[in-house]
């Protein structure tokens, strides 16, 4: 497998900047999708979505949290060439993992056609997902090795 382009993870830095969160601490993850090489008209993806949050001593230990994002879309607008189409479904069920919203915003980044999907949550199976220690603030990644 190929490493992450640069200028993906340039981008997925960038759009965090545009996302603001009712809750105390939240980590994003993302997954991006290269076009067919051979096909000069085909679209790169960028999908970013936050992950659960289980907060952990105290008395919430144990309690997953879906953080509320506030998005700044004009922010995320201007990392296009070109002003991008914009569009926001309410369920976003087409992927069959993700049942809340979606913002896709697609259009040409730097000569290469890009769509960006930003989700309210992460894939329902998805195995990354923040801890988040009540006591101390302390935030950490963690995987679920059996989720699936």
């Amino acid at each position: 497998m190929s490493r992450k382009p640069r200028w993906i993870g340039r981008l997925f830095n960038y759009c965090l900047d545009a996302f603001d969160y009712d809750e105390p601490q939240v980590l994003f993850g993302g997954d991006y999708r290269a076009p067919d090489p051979t096909d000069a008209e085909a679209w790169w993806s960028l999908v970013i979505f936050p992950t659960r949050i289980e907060m952990y001593g105290g008395a919430t230990d144990g309690r997953i949290v879906r953080p509320r994002l506030h998005v700044l879309v004009s922010h995320l607008m201007k990392a296009f060439d070109a002003p991008p189409r914009v569009d926001w479904d309410i369920p976003a069920r087409c992927t069959g993992m993700i049942g809340g919203p979606r913002l896709t915003l697609s259009g040409p980044i730097r000569k290469r056609l890009v769509i960006l999907t930003i989700f309210d949550r992460a894939p329902k199976n998805h195995p990354i997902r923040t801890l988040f220690d009540t006591r101390t603030g302390d935030c950490r990644m963690t995987e679920d090795k059996h989720v699936g």
